[in-house]
């Protein structure tokens, strides 16, 4: 997946200034020093990723562990990049998903939090996750009392579980949205208050990081504001 040569000039500008505008947003609503940005460099290129670790930015999100182990190895001599698994978690594919990422942020059932703190022990790491918070029943996560449970029994020696990651709603208005995340938001911040290592909400993306920061989101997925339409030819 590479850029042609006459686009590497053109779209390294373009993710300079996008990070510029992006920075500028947050420090709008929130120190940026507080909040995270990771880059969601599913279906980008090596070259576009390179040119986003040019402007310092060294946390990475992806949603698919295939295209993603390609750009682990490639970058692998990075000692400071941070790879996040965003994507839905399958259960065969957790062993490569403990070997080669650093945050797993979509976590959603107890067997992968057993699983992964297993692999982890295997692999002679330790891994950040992020619990999955559902709003409602038919969504994938769990409930703000599950989340509340599986902190109060925590007995996990290879994993840290560093805190919860929120999807909205699909085609939400902005009363809608801005709910869910005002609830999101309270769960995380109850948990916090009695949980210090509980410090991460992964809450946010493109089309609404702004309103999700002024909810407490202290980390965003952040994709193709920043590096424009994907591309998935090979």
């Amino acid at each position: 997946m590479h850029l042609p040569l006459d686009k590497v000039a053109e779209s390294l500008h373009n993710i300079s200034e996008n990070l510029n505008k992006i920075h500028s947003i947050i420090k709008e609503n929130r120190s940026s020093d507080s909040i995270k940005i990771i880059a969601v460099s599913k279906g980008q290129s090596l070259e576009k990723i390179q040119q986003a670790l040019d402007q310092d930015i060294t946390n990475f999100g992806e949603n698919y562990l295939q295209e993603a182990r390609e750009k682990i190895i490639k970058f692998q001599e990075e000692k400071n990049i941070q790879w996040h698994f965003i994507g839905k978690i399958q259960s065969n594919k957790l062993k490569e998903i403990a070997q080669y990422f650093d945050w797993i942020q979509s976590v959603s059932k107890l067997e992968h939090i057993d699983k992964l703190d297993y692999y982890a022990n295997k692999n002679s790491r330790r891994l950040n996750i992020l619990l999955q918070l559902s709003q409602s029943k038919d969504r994938l996560g769990f409930s703000p009392e599950q989340i509340f449970n599986i902190l109060k029994s925590n007995t996990y020696q290879h994993i840290n579980i560093r805190g919860m990651m929120f999807l909205p709603s699909a085609e939400l208005n902005h009363d809608q949205l801005d709910n869910e995340f005002q609830n999101a938001s309270s769960v995380f911040y109850q948990v916090k208050s009695m949980h210090h290592f509980f410090d991460t909400l992964s809450m946010g993306m493109s089309a609404d990081f702004d309103l999700a920061i002024r909810h407490g989101s202290n980390m965003l997925r952040l994709g193709t504001i920043i590096f424009g339409d994907r591309n998935y030819d090979k």
